[in-house]
């Protein structure tokens, strides 16, 4: 569990993520349903209107292509899948 209290590990993943505010800028979800723009997840991911840093820290970023899949998914309505 990180600074953010974000919990990722199996079974907790989704109801941690999904309409959940996100506890450095509380005005996003972490992961907004249907709308990518506006979810957390998505700005950490890419490094824009952040809080900290870039998400995964201390690895190597994600691909445009993975950031697409996860944009993807959000906008399709973040579904249990």
């Amino acid at each position: 569990m990180a600074e953010s209290q974000l919990n990722l590990e199996n079974g907790y993943s989704y109801q941690n993520l999904v309409n959940v505010k996100s506890v450095q800028i509380q005005d996003l979800y972490r992961v907004q349903p249907n709308n990518a723009n506006q979810s957390y997840l998505i700005k950490k991911l890419e490094g824009e209107g952040i809080v900290g840093k870039v998400m995964p820290s201390g690895k190597n970023r994600l691909s445009g292509q993975d950031i697409s899949v996860i944009c993807t998914w959000i906008g399709n309505g973040a579904l249990v899948n």
